[in-house]
């Protein structure tokens, strides 16, 4: 069995939810909504970035694009998948926090 996850109540009761899947080329994204008879998606999406510009120009469009769909529904909360990688990809693990740094700004 899993441990509880932290504030889980905050997100059980909450009428809107961000999910965000995070990336450097391609951060996923679903708005979730309660109704009476469970969670509806709402929206889901792709905020992509621009492979040619600078690591700092693709991580401010990532923040941009999120802060975009936080103004459009409103999220009481946000959920964001934890940072992971393998010991072999340090790489992938520090781009992706990078992209996770600019969603949890926004």
């Amino acid at each position: 069995m899993l441990p509880p996850l932290p504030h889980f109540d905050a997100v059980a009761r909450a009428a809107c939810v961000l999910g965000v899947d995070p990336g450097l080329n391609r951060t996923g994204y679903a708005i979730l909504e309660r109704s009476a008879r469970g969670p509806v998606l709402r929206e889901g999406g792709v905020i992509r970035s621009t492979q040619s510009l600078s690591l700092a120009e693709r991580v401010l469009e990532i923040g941009r694009g999120v802060r975009e769909v936080i103004a459009e529904f409103q999220p009481d909360v946000l959920a964001i998948e934890q940072v992971f990688s393998t010991a072999q990809f340090p790489k992938t693990a520090i781009l992706m926090a990078h992209a996770r740094g600019a969603i949890l700004y926004a």
